[in-house]
């Protein structure tokens, strides 16, 4: 198992700090999610987490929207209506 560090800007809607640790080092891990929602208090748009997981494949799959620019997950969400309604767009 691996957990993942992320603290991502809402407003900007982009990541930034981004750490990985091994199994045993999940208290690490926790300790510097308090941290850094410490030094973030008061500031809504500001989202800390610590994520486990087997890989980082496995994350940008479930928590995407850390790793993913606002547009590419408009395009995959017209492409998954799309593809819900039968259709096929052209590129």
């Amino acid at each position: 198992m691996m957990h993942f560090l992320i603290v991502y800007d809402s407003r900007a809607a982009k990541l930034v700090r981004y750490e990985e640790y091994v199994d045993s080092e999940y208290p690490r891990a926790a300790a510097e999610r308090l941290k850094a929602e410490i030094a973030y208090l008061g500031q809504a748009h500001m989202e800390v987490v610590v994520l486990s997981a087997a890989s980082k494949q496995v994350i940008e799959l479930t928590h995407g929207r850390y790793f993913k620019s606002p547009e590419d997950l408009a395009r995959e969400g017209i492409d998954l209506l799309d593809g819900a309604a039968g259709r096929d767009r052209a590129p």
